[in-house]
């Protein structure tokens, strides 16, 4: 269910006014939600979801206590009020405690347009009836198949007793394909999130992801060790995103981050990667928009985390900002990274030789303070020599932190609409990159 911004508005102020606690706040989501899944070249399950969802958070002093409901009679609600206050009374005192934000100004975004919301469940049906067609004129390919599409169009609005109220419509769609030959010995992935439609080319998506599939039948054996690689957006986005989720403030000044400076405080203001890295989050971007507005109603603006190689902002909590002195900065709620006019085929045009790495998988931290990370490459890993992607390569498991990583660029592609496999929910708009050194641990048997 959909509530427009007025009857969202409207039924906030209800609920608002059965609050017996000091404050309250309230976050409302619904919407529709629909996913097919296609498996060896068939249509397999298929979902709709019509969902509301009400988040109750009730504060007496400083103690606090959330309850969830998914009913809409206010009978129901009030029910929920009270044991969400009940909860509060008992609940320990939170020492860094501070009262819900009052009236707040958001900027306007791009995450919803009438072409994508007015979508229907038959367009998407038809989106994969066109995955399908694109097997049948690939039968002579040996691949099978199996592709994910989630539409999802939503909205989320926040209020409490403040006078804080935010509202926001969401409507885009994922679509992820992974091709594997017959045989087993080649595999291949694609994937796109979007939030216009114009922009999302199922039949090239299909295309791209069976040709990888195929050309990484045959695999010369590589041994691991440093080597130049070139990143596929899908590829980079994990990586990029996992380091902005750790810039915390609060870790970086107690000295727990790569992000603190030796002796105390922080590397804000430090140039930690070359002049070309620029990374930022901005909701109000058109191709990648992201939420206006954090979990406790911080306003999401434009911010430069990477400012031409310098770091220029962490993410800074409400509470330590306040003990610090300095302004609260919500998590990104969208990645950007500044590219060039130069496309990935372009780039391998100009490579001598590299190792091309299509997307990272079972990323995990192996160590916060020097931020490594851990994963392994698949689904298409190719060895790039004179121009041209000669032959495929095994995959490999690296040891790699995002610092080097951006650290080693030395060219920067054109920033597209990605999605990634940790970063797989998040608005993203990243270039290909290349990077001079990125170090493979061991070689992995998987395709």
């Amino acid at each position: 269910m959909i509530l427009s911004e007025s009857e969202a508005r409207n039924f906030q102020i209800s609920i608002l006014s059965l609050s017996k606690a000091n404050s309250l706040s309230v976050e409302i989501k619904g919407g529709q939600f629909v996913n097919i899944r296609l498996g060896r070249n068939a249509l397999n399950t298929n979902g709709i979801e019509n969902s509301l969802k009400i988040t109750l958070n009730s504060t007496f002093a400083n103690r606090t206590a959330s309850y969830t409901i998914d009913q809409l009679e206010m009978s129901a609600i009030e029910r929920g009020l009270r044991r969400c206050e009940k909860l509060a009374q008992i609940s320990p005192p939170d020492p860094e405690f501070l009262p819900p934000l009052g009236p707040q100004h958001y900027a306007s975004s791009f995450s919803y347009s009438e072409s994508m919301g007015n979508l229907s469940i038959e367009n998407i049906v038809e989106m994969a009836v066109r995955i399908l067609d694109v097997l049948t004129q690939n039968q002579s390919q040996h691949i099978e198949l199996s592709s994910f599409i989630k539409f999802q169009k939503y909205f989320i609005c926040i209020a409490n007793s403040n006078g804080l109220f935010g509202y926001q419509k969401f409507a885009n769609i994922q679509l992820t394909a992974t091709a594997r030959t017959n045989d087993g010995l080649g595999s291949g992935w694609a994937g796109a999130f979007v939030f216009n439609i114009e922009e999302i080319d199922p039949e090239k998506l299909i295309e791209t992801a069976i040709q990888k599939a195929i050309l990484s039948k045959e695999k010369l054996s590589m041994a691991p060790g440093h080597y130049p690689v070139l990143l596929e957006p899908t590829a980079a986005v994990d990586l990029i995103g996992l380091m902005l989720f750790s810039m915390d403030g609060r870790a970086a000044d107690e000295g727990r981050s790569v992000f603190s400076k030796p002796g105390g405080g922080n590397r804000i203001g430090e140039p930690l990667f070359p002049s070309n890295i620029t990374i930022y989050s901005d909701p109000s971007n058109r191709q990648a928009p992201g939420q206006v507005f954090s979990n406790d109603g911080l306003p999401c603006r434009k911010i430069p985390w990477i400012q031409h190689g310098i770091l220029s902002n962490l993410i800074y909590s409400r509470y330590w900002a306040k003990k610090n002195h300095k302004e609260p900065i919500p998590e990104p709620s969208n990645i950007l990274m500044l590219g060039s006019d130069t496309t990935l085929d372009k780039m391998i045009q100009d490579i001598d030789k590299a190792i091309l790495v299509t997307r990272l998988w079972y990323i995990r931290e192996v160590d916060p303070q020097s931020l490594i990370f851990t994963g392994l490459t698949r689904d298409g890993t190719f060895l790039i020599e004179k121009g041209k992607i000669s032959k495929a390569v095994n995959n490999f498991r690296f040891n790699q932190s995002p610092l080097t990583m951006l650290q080693s660029v030395q060219q920067i592609g054109r920033a597209v609409n990605c999605i990634g496999s940790e970063i797989d929910d998040l608005p993203a708009l990243i270039p290909p990159l290349l990077v001079k050194d990125f170090y493979f641990t061991s070689t992995s048997e998987a395709i």
